[in-house]
């Protein structure tokens, strides 16, 4: 049978592990830094200059937008004219007819558009209505000219046209109405410095902008900036390492299908991206460099303390508990040495805490036995004083007895923590009972409970406190003609526990409500209440307490999942 040899590493002084263990965690990150900053670098340089070019685009196309919204407006105006429509549906016989409809209808309405758009250098209405030629302003053409002059069809649409003959663009329509039988386009000339003027001036580092017709192609502007390159810029590795490209581009679309796009050159950003790479290699070889030549004396000065901190706490036993050598440095490891130190004393401080602790629970199991005679005596005379009254026929003291017995005896709890819930209710209602006998029943009491709460148990006095609020603070103020009316409800809503105690007392305000549950809260009663439900049941126990002024104020407890009786 061949035995299987186990290799165990010879053990390495925590000197040469703390060598290794540094100069491999300083070059990694080194490395992922060096690779990390040239991705960065570079998604900075291009998503810099794209952002910046989009901005420039926006711009350009909001405002040409601006100019080709108000060449619409004004050719729709002119299109939907009644006034000129009329003169066009009106058959004009005889010069006068003529004269009369060019001074008096078409000139107006002409100028009107040109004196509000300096953009706007003519307005033309090609026609094949028997009229005379007027000016710009009246054109005669028969049908096949006006359509071989303008691309038309049968629905009424503004279009946009790019006339080479004079470099002026044109804005046209066909005048259409059901009482017009003849072929009638009105054509808007616009200044084409005018209308390119958004563009300018010309972004720096843009090589060319290009706008052409989207479905014909044709180009009706275009500027051109190209400059050669510096020849360093040129032939420069580092940049070409980052595949940054040479130029970037950005479309935009206008609102009269016209589509246009921005060529930029951002080479010019190379330079400045080989200096920061150079700069940022220097610094990366430097700390390289102080980082190994510090590293023996970081080995040196961390590796004997923690040596000595080792020996001392194997040396640690059940009656030694003090460090023998001290380390005042103030660095982190004087702070691992007086944590330690810290440590082994309060070790020592709660062992005698505990020895401490089992003495004074013995002691507080006496008391607690002692406490069990105390309440027969108290149960035993309202006991006689009950039957005396009985005796006497004095019912109400008689009932204050019963009141009180059962009040004590529930809130007694045999010193129980928990509680049945009916339990609870009978102790919170014995107590509102006795409070109203108090108060000679200036109050009255409404109880509405769903018996099948009865099934659950709960931690003891936790609705009493709020009831005792209610009345002291709530309904014993009340200065107008208001009944005081107490309402205790309690409700079992899967499985949830909900207790709402509301009263129409004189309310709270806002801010008072608000500190009710706070941490400086000066409430004990409401307080003390919060913190139990807090330590034993957590989030499943919530309190919402919500008051108007002269209205009053409704409390809700929730307590959710809770436990049955066993």
């Amino acid at each position: 049978m061949r035995t299987k040899r186990i290799k165990i590493n010879k053990p390495t002084s925590i000197k040469k592990r703390i060598l290794k263990i540094t100069l491999a965690s300083s070059l990694v990150p080194l490395c992922i830094t060096l690779i990390v900053g040239i991705i960065s670098i570079r998604n900075y340089i291009i998503t810099t200059e794209i952002e910046s070019q989009q901005e420039y685009a926006r711009i350009i196309t909001y405002n040409l937008n601006s100019k080709i919204q108000s060449y619409n407006e004004s050719l729709s105006y002119l299109v939907h004219n009644d006034i000129l429509l009329d003169v066009i549906s009106e058959d004009q016989t005889t010069n006068f007819d003529m004269y009369d409809a060019y001074r008096n209808y078409i000139n107006p309405i002409f100028n009107t558009v040109l004196d509000q758009h300096s953009d706007i250098e003519s307005i033309t209405l090609y026609t094949n209505k028997p009229l005379y030629d007027h000016g710009q302003y009246i054109k005669h053409l028969s049908e096949e000219e006006i359509h071989s002059k303008f691309d038309l069809n049968r629905y009424s649409i503004n279009k946009f046209k790019f006339n080479k003959e004079n470099n002026k663009i044109e804005v046209y329509n066909q005048i259409v109405r059901n009482d017009i039988d003849t072929l009638n386009v009105i054509s808007i000339s616009i200044n084409l410095n005018a209308f390119y003027e958004p563009i300018f001036p010309i972004r720096a580092g843009t090589e060319n902008i290009i706008i052409q017709n989207a479905n014909t192609k044709d180009r009706v502007f275009e500027f051109s900036n190209q400059n050669e390159p510096d020849s360093f810029i040129q032939s420069s590795i580092l940049s070409r390492l980052l595949f940054i490209p040479e130029f970037t581009y950005q479309s935009f679309d206008l609102n009269n299908n016209w589509s246009g796009t921005i060529k930029s050159n951002i080479s010019s950003l190379y330079e400045i991206t080989n200096l920061i790479i150079i700069i940022g290699l220097i610094s990366i070889i430097f700390i390289f460099l102080l980082t190994f030549y510090l590293l023996r004396y970081l080995t040196n000065t961390i590796a004997n303390p923690i040596s000595n901190l080792v020996y001392e706490m194997s040396q640690i036993n059940e009656t030694n508990f003090e460090i023998q050598k001290k380390y005042y440095s103030q660095d982190e490891i004087g702070s691992l040495y007086q944590s330690f130190s810290d440590m082994l004393k309060r070790i020592n401080s709660l062992i005698n805490d505990v020895y401490n602790a089992e003495v004074l629970k013995q002691k507080s199991e006496l008391k607690s036995l002692q406490s069990q005679i105390n309440p027969h005596f108290f149960y035993n005379s309202l006991s006689l004083i009950n039957n005396k009254a009985i005796l006497s026929e004095n019912e109400d003291i008689s009932e204050m007895a019963q009141l009180l017995s059962k009040y004590f005896r529930l809130s007694l709890n045999q010193g129980n923590e928990t509680i049945p819930v009916k339990n609870e209710m009978e102790l919170t209602i014995s107590y509102a009972k006795i409070q109203q006998k108090m108060q000679n029943n200036a109050f009255k009491i409404d109880i509405d409970i769903d018996e099948s709460i009865y099934q659950f148990e709960m931690i003891n006095l936790i609705i009493q406190p709020f009831v005792e609020n209610a009345i002291i603070h709530g309904l014993s103020s009340i200065e107008d003609d208001r009944i005081p009316v107490l309402n205790i409800t309690a409700r079992n809503i899967d499985d949830t526990l909900q207790f709402i105690i509301k009263d129409n007392g004189i309310g709270m305000e806002q801010t008072l409500v608000d500190s009710l549950l706070s941490y400086k809260s000066q409430h004990y009663g409401i307080k003390n209440v919060e913190q139990r439900l807090n330590l034993y049941y957590g989030t499943r126990a919530t309190i919402q307490i919500s008051s108007e002024k002269d209205i009053g104020t409704i409390v809700i407890l929730n307590i959710s999942s809770a436990l049955k009786i066993s």
